[in-house]
């Protein structure tokens, strides 16, 4: 009988990450079963997506249709956090699994329990950093919860050095936890394709470089900046934002636009399916990896749409925080700028579009980095191998 491997996520967002899909699809190739435990994802404007590869199950929360009124908030969240644990931990069990991988914090509770019942196990993957992120409640709970569970994790994996590193420092960890980025496959698609381009012609705007943001288009995720820059950038040079976004942002962001008068420097397109997304990616001329320093998740930041850019091509404008400026400074694939100056990232854009040949150059470095070391080939070999020995070792309790 082939061996059952249960993957656990809160459906915060839609669309499972790259690392988890990748892992998922190397798993399937080598004939383990992978199960995908996951709840409904709300607000967004696209459905819960399913993992490529996997037996999926989406179960919806109830308690996450109160309100959000703010003298009930503590209480919804915790009655959400509990419902989701009753349901994760009877979907899981039900999975019968060899092997249960926990995706972040906020599931590392029930995938635990599950492992335990089952003798299996537990995988945990950091994502998010999550309790350094300035909205979580009950932070004193989250690090509680995460010092007592994450020893008795059989593997723990993070997506990028400087995250693993606090990770083993602050839990005084005896095994370092192994680094698997959230890289994309290759090769990709990297054909180029005309889709913004001819958005922009649909909208009346003329031919232009684009600089291209995906992600949530929120003040976070520096798109108040963003918007200021525009006043600052080169003629020709548009900024093409792609993402879920809040109606009151929207409306405050396009206020804004039309304040500034850069109505047609900046376009705010909604969330796109991920099988979508590449197209946009595939015909802008450089990407925009940008956030606040408003936490060490944010800090210690290196998103899945960074490797995205370098696998197709794109030059790219990132914050200067560690993780970011190793990979493109270190690689010379794009400019470094600090992400709450909208000078300097007008300059940072202005620098590489202006100029051909430094684009082209960046270009084909950062396919290079893509192909040499930034994709999944690379990064997952390590960590296939340790899961598939942790997996055929085991052989727990049918429940």
């Amino acid at each position: 009988m082939a061996k059952r491997v249960l993957v656990l996520r809160f459906g915060w967002l839609p669309v499972p990450a790259p690392a988890i899909r990748n892992m998922a699809q190397a798993l399937a190739a080598n004939g383990v079963e992978v199960r995908y435990v996951t709840s409904e994802s709300r607000g967004a404007t696209i459905a819960t997506q399913p993992l490529p590869g996997a037996e999926n199950r989406v179960f919806p929360l109830w308690s996450r249709r109160i309100p959000k009124a703010p003298l009930v908030v503590w209480a919804r969240q915790a009655l959400v956090f509990v419902e989701f644990v009753v349901r994760a931990v009877a979907a899981g069990l039900a999975r019968h699994a060899d092997m249960v991988v926990a995706v972040d914090l906020d599931v590392l509770l029930p995938a635990w329990i599950v492992a335990r019942l089952r003798g299996a196990p537990l995988v945990y993957y950091q994502l998010e950093m999550y309790t350094e992120r300035p909205y979580i409640a009950a932070k004193g709970f989250w690090s509680f919860l995460e010092g007592h569970l994450i020893k008795r994790a059989d593997l723990v994996l993070s997506c990028e050095p400087n995250r693993g590193r606090w990770l083993e420092e602050r839990y005084g960890l005896r095994t370092p936890p192994l680094i698997v980025r959230n890289v994309p496959p290759y090769p990709l698609e990297v054909e180029r394709t005309n889709r913004i381009p001819e958005m922009l012609r649909a909208k009346g705007l003329p031919a232009a470089r684009t600089a291209f943001y995906q992600g949530w288009v929120k003040p976070s995720r520096c798109s108040e900046t963003l918007v200021e820059a525009a006043k600052f950038l080169a003629p020709g040079v548009v900024l093409f934002l792609v993402g879920p976004i809040e109606d009151g942002h929207r409306a405050a962001l396009m206020s804004r636009i039309d304040a500034l008068g850069v109505q047609g420097r900046v376009v705010v397109h909604p969330m796109v399916p991920p099988e979508e997304l590449s197209a946009f990616t595939r015909s802008a001329d450089l990407a925009l990896v940008l956030l606040k320093n408003d936490c060490l998740n944010s800090y210690y930041a290196a998103p899945s749409k960074l490797y995205e850019a370098l696998a197709a091509g794109l030059p790219v404008v990132a914050a200067d925080f560690p993780g970011l400026k190793e990979i493109v400074e270190s690689k010379q694939t794009g400019r470094c700028a600090n992400p709450e100056d909208p000078r300097a990232i007008a300059q940072a854009i202005n620098s590489i579009l202006t100029d051909d040949d430094l684009r082209n150059r960046m270009s084909r470095n950062a396919r290079r980095a893509a192909k040499e070391r930034y994709c999944y080939q690379v990064e997952g070999a390590p960590l296939l191998k340790v899961l598939l020995a942790l997996v055929q070792a085991t052989s727990p309790e049918d429940a």
